[in-house]
Formats: C-alpha cells, sequence, structure tokens
C-alpha cells in the first residue's frame, strides 16, 4: 500500500518565547489547602519505577538523580508489587539483611528490602474530592507510612509522601507521625 504524505505547514517565530513547563506541585501550602496541592499524579509525572532485581545503590541513584522520596517496584510484567523509600535503603533494613545473608550492600537486590504491595496502605481517588492537607497527614500518621499510594479504577494513580508535604509546608511533619505532636498542635506551630 502506497501512501502519499504531505508537509505540515510551517512558521516563523516573530520573537522569543518560553517552552512548555510541566504542572509542578506549589512551593508553599497551608494544611488545609486541598490535599490535591501536594499530590503527586502520575498523569501529570511520570511513575517512579524500578525492576525488583535492581540493586539498592541503583534505587538509591535513581531517587537521588530525580529527587525522588519513593519508587514502585516492578515484575516483568510491570505490575505493582510493591515500594521501596528512601527509607528502606537508608534505613536499617539492609544492614540487617547484609548481616543475616552474610552478603555485601552491593549484593542487595530492590526486592529483598521492598515492601510488599499488599502492606502498603492505599487510598481511593474519589476520596480526595473534599479532603485537605491535614487529612492526608493524619493518614499517614494512622497507617504509619512515610508514602501513600492512591489508586484510581485499577491503576495506581500517584502519591502522597511525608518529604514532599514538609518540604512545601515548610516544616519536619516526622513528630506527627511520631505521635510526638498532634495535628492541632502542628496546626498551631505553623499558624504562630
Amino acid at each position: 500500500m502506497n501512501k502519499s504524505y504531505h508537509a505540515l505547514p510551517t512558521l516563523n517565530l516573530q520573537g522569543p518565547c518560553f517552552p512548555t513547563q510541566p504542572i509542578e506541585l506549589p512551593p508553599i501550602i497551608h494544611i488545609d489547602d486541598p490535599a490535591t496541592t501536594t499530590f503527586v499524579s502520575f498523569e501529570r509525572h511520570r511513575a517512579p519505577i524500578i525492576s525488583t532485581y535492581r540493586s539498592l545503590g541503583d534505587a538509591r541513584a535513581e531517587m537521588e538523580l530525580f529527587n525522588l522520596p519513593v519508587l514502585l517496584v516492578t515484575d516483568v510484567d510491570k505490575h505493582v508489587i510493591g515500594i521501596i523509600t528512601r527509607e528502606d535503603i537508608l534505613g536499617e533494613k539492609p544492614v540487617k539483611l547484609s548481616q543475616e545473608k552474610r552478603i555485601p550492600r552491593s549484593e542487595i537486590e530492590v526486592e529483598m528490602v521492598m515492601t510488599p504491595i499488599r502492606e502498603v496502605h492505599v487510598i481511593e481517588d474519589s476520596d480526595l474530592t473534599h479532603a485537605k492537607v491535614g487529612h492526608i497527614i493524619q493518614t499517614l500518621r494512622e497507617v504509619n507510612q512515610h508514602t501513600l499510594l492512591v489508586k484510581k479504577d485499577d491503576k495506581i494513580h500517584g502519591y502522597f509522601s511525608v518529604s514532599i508535604i514538609s518540604n512545601q509546608l515548610d516544616t519536619v511533619i516526622a513528630d506527627v507521625l511520631s505521635n510526638a505532636l498532634s495535628i492541632a498542635q502542628l496546626q498551631h506551630d505553623l499558624h504562630a
């Protein structure tokens, strides 16, 4: 089948122009702002994925290169089977594993320290309609996680992260997660 293609019309720019920029999260938020102001949506950002067989060094490099707090761990069919966070890589999990299995840290693979998807708390996208940043912080506190995945239909739609929320609130919210500080105290400190 012989198809013919025609050239598309072209034009000359008459002055300087700017490139399109991706939608970014706002730099500063407040606890009463809509939760979506701190939500990392995979409709606007590439989903951060890594394969199970990759090394912790690879995962750390990927996180540092793109400033990511979490990677979705996928199997050979690209199904999400878990997550790996900075805490998983830099915390005590790899140290214990290295000691127990008597293997060097460089041989530890992502699958060995990831959190399986069945242990990860996920919320529905539809629950975000009226949710505020404070609701997300309280949910993270109750489930004792630093990352909260969001599901839409049958897909992982995005996530919330303690580190991103902390940066946007310009305060460390880790004390809230460890129950050393209540949401009310955090809100008071933010408005003080």
